[in-house]
This record gives structure tokens, sequence and C-alpha cells, in this order.
């Protein structure tokens, strides 16, 4: 008779990684020299921040070593927790962006020898579904902007919120724009030059005359001719994270906050509006 017996110490493979950290730091060090733009390198530490914070805090507990389990407990640990942009839950996209980036470290690791084997193998796959997401619709947008206009920074705001759906502009695009680069045409629509792209290609686009009044409106207020086209009260330029925060609590105030609901659903509310009925135009 054949008899055997639970092993409690079955062999394992597991990456020793007290020092994770140091090496998250060459990686970043590596990708700042090679990739063409600073925002890109600063995307990658913002997605490899939480391999960092999770591993400073269960590192220790699982003595430095990291095997399939430790992964799992890493994707169960992003699963509940906060995105430091929004305060939610993090998007599903978001995991799968940090994941893909930590398998990205590990094969880079094992490719310039600071790894003996390719461990990105032992990541598990992304779990759970999609949430489905869907701009605003037209009737949705009125009601956006008229969210917009009840804040004490209201014409401001408004035109912050026509110029993101009238253009299909990134928030960083937004955020960047100058006086200087707005012009207007007869029928009150116009062009606006777009330097901070996110392909570093400066672009020009087109706006309608609904945008350009929300535009015309914002500009008669502030009575400048060049400087940031959207500024705080300090009378600083507006950053990205403030374009996010002035489009969310609009969302709020409209009654439209579905998960996720920021800048980047306008911007498919304009390719929407733009395949339907202007397909073809452009400058």
């Amino acid at each position: 008779m054949m008899v055997s017996k639970i092993n409690f110490t079955p062999d394992r493979q597991y990456l020793e990684a007290d020092n994770l950290a140091g090496l998250i730091d060459l990686y970043l060090t590596d990708s700042r020299l090679r990739l063409p733009t600073p925002a890109t390198a600063k995307n990658y530490a913002y997605l490899l921040g939480y391999l960092r914070t999770w591993w400073a805090g269960a590192g220790p507990g699982l003595a430095y070593e990291l095997d399939s389990r430790a992964w799992q407990l890493f994707d169960l640990w992003l699963q509940g927790r906060q995105c430091t942009r929004s305060g939610g839950a993090l998007a599903l996209t978001t995991r799968k962006a940090v994941l893909g980036k930590t398998r990205q470290l590990l094969r880079w690791a094992y490719r310039w020898g600071y790894t003996d084997r390719d461990w990105s193998d032992l990541l598990p796959a992304l779990r759970g579904g999609t949430l489905p997401r869907r701009g605003p619709d037209l009737a949705g947008l009125a009601r956006l902007l008229d969210a917009a206009g009840s804040t004490r920074a209201g014409v401001r705001d408004q035109a912050l919120v026509a110029v993101l759906a009238g253009c299909g502009l990134r928030r960083a695009e937004a955020a960047g724009l100058n006086i200087s680069g707005v012009q207007f045409h007869a029928d009150g629509g116009g062009v606006i030059s777009v330097l901070q792209t996110k392909g570093n290609k400066p672009r020009r686009v087109v706006f309608d005359a609904a945008t350009g009044r929300y535009l015309a409106a914002w500009l008669d207020r502030e009575d400048r001719r060049d400087g940031p086209l959207f500024v705080g009260w300090a009378g600083r330029r507006l950053s990205a994270h403030s374009v996010y925060r002035v489009v969310k609590k609009a969302c709020i105030r409209a009654g439209l906050d579905e998960p996720g609901r920021g800048p980047h659903d306008l911007r498919r509310l304009f390719a929407t509006e733009w395949t339907r009925t202007r397909h073809g135009l452009g400058d």
C-alpha cells in the first residue's frame, strides 16, 4: 500500500526582492533616457508607484519573497485600492496598466541581467469585467454646461467644458492653451492652437460658434491679450488635474457622475458628433 503525506513546505520559485524599490528606480531612470516625452516617463512612475507602495507594506510580511501567491495578493490589493488621482476605485484599465507596467519592469530586469530569469510569467491575468462607458449625449452636455455655470468661476468653467467638448481636447491639452492661440472667425467660430500635445506635435483645431460664444464670454471677462487661457483664482494656469476637478464637479451637479466620468468623456462625445455630422472637416 502506498502512503503519501501532505507537504507543508513544497518547492516553489520566488524572487528575493528586498530591494525592489531600487530596481524600480533603475528602470525609471532608464525610461527617462529613452522615452520621447517627460509626460510618458511620469506616467511610468505613477503606475509603478502602486507597486512601490504595496511592496513597502507587504514585503516584510512576505519575507521579501515574490512568488505567484504574492502577485495574486498584489492584484487583490489593487482591486481594493483608491485611485490617487480621482479618489475613486481603480478602474479596470488602470489595474491593467499597472500589471502591464510591472511585467515590463520584470522583463527589463531579466534582459539587462538584474535577475536570472524572466519573472513576469508569475503575474496573474487581469480579473473583473469592464463597466460600460458612454459619453454624455447632447442633452447631457446642455445640463453639464448649466451646472458648470453655477459656480463662482462659472464663466471660466463653461468655457472650459465647451472647449473640451467642442474641440475634443485632452485635459492636459486644454490646460496648456494660451490666449494668443485663439483666433475667432466672422461667424463666431474659430481655431485654437494646441501646443502641449500627447505626441509633442502641435496642431490646430477648429471650434464652432456655440463653443465660440462661451470662449468669447470668458475672454471678455478676463480682458487679457496673452498668457494662459484658463487660470485659477491666483491667476495661475490651471493644471491638468484642476481641469479634471472642474469637469468632475460639474458632472456631479448635473447628475452625470457615472464611474470615471470626466474630461475624456467629453472627448468621446466630440469624436461621436464629429463622425456623425462633420466628417471630413478640419484645419
